[in-house]
């Protein structure tokens, strides 16, 4: 990368810039680009679902960016994570659910937050305590 001949161009993607020797990034130019819209992600994962016949739910393609890892809103803006879980998910021979996505995800499911949240204000510390396992194990 010294002195390449003039011909060459080198094309260095990250998401780490901060990993990248600082003689490099002095060397490059840094283009900087925003996380895509929860919709935009959601638009694209539903063409792809269309294209590879997944039977998908919208709610859970919303899902997938949001897991964090997973799900439109679990991706946090990143579509190739989001891409990853549409691809997880697809292995399941049903069709796929926002819990399927937060099941995989590892997320917590609308379901299981509605009984933390019984429990809590129903002050019945067992149950509360049940469903903590349940979400741990």
């Amino acid at each position: 990368m010294e002195e390449p001949p003039s011909h060459v161009v080198f094309i260095l993607c990250t998401t780490e810039l901060h990993k990248v020797l600082p003689t490099i990034v002095s060397r490059c130019q840094v283009f900087n680009f925003r996380t895509l819209s929860v919709q935009a992600i959601v638009q694209h994962l539903g063409i792809v679902a269309d294209a590879e016949s997944i039977s998908i739910d919208d709610q859970a393609l919303t899902a997938m960016p949001a897991a964090g890892y997973a799900n439109a809103r679990l991706s946090d803006g990143g579509l190739r994570d989001a891409l990853q879980l549409l691809g997880q998910v697809s292995l399941l021979d049903e069709d796929i659910t926002a819990n399927h996505v937060m099941e995989i995800a590892g997320g917590v499911t609308e379901t299981e937050l509605m009984s933390i949240l019984q429990a809590i204000s129903t002050t019945n510390t067992f149950n509360l305590l049940q469903v903590a396992r349940v979400l741990v194990d």
